[in-house]
């Protein structure tokens, strides 16, 4: 935007386009890591919940969970023996909890406020197609 001379107020929406649709990327990689095909996703469903990795899906797990299913989330995130039952475990413990709903929530808030940063731009809406498209195949991606 700076090089292409855009005012101040266009290079702020094309950086806080870049901001929330990479956020609203970002927490799509984490849902499709833990729930996606992995036909199409192409790697191991669960290798973020094997790593124990700090994805929004456990942070909303942890922060909504009861005591009984943080107690569960605790026991199987120190459990590195039984990888396919840890993935199965946390998986429904993360729609038990509404972490899932409110990941996928997330995901869909980032990206309409990405789509917003787009709208405001005060460039031709022909210059704004190809940002439009590749925010709306990100969001959609199975892969």
């Amino acid at each position: 935007a700076i090089v292409a001379g855009a005012s101040k107020e266009d290079a702020q929406h094309i950086y806080d386009f870049g901001l929330t649709l990479g956020t609203s990327f970002q927490i799509k990689d984490d849902l499709l890591d833990a729930f996606g095909d992995p036909e199409k996703f192409g790697k191991q469903v669960g290798g973020d919940i094997l790593a124990n990795k700090k994805t929004m899906l456990l942070i909303k797990a942890l922060e909504l969970a009861n005591e009984e299913q943080r107690a569960s989330l605790a026991k199987w995130i120190a459990k590195n023996d039984a990888p396919t039952e840890k993935i199965n475990a946390i998986k429904e413990l993360f729609e038990e909890t509404g972490a899932k709903s409110s990941t996928q929530n997330a995901m869909d808030s980032y990206y309409h406020e990405s789509v917003e940063c787009l709208k405001a731009l005060s460039i031709d809406e022909s210059h704004k197609h190809p940002l439009f498209a590749f925010a709306d195949w990100l969001y959609n991606r199975e892969v």
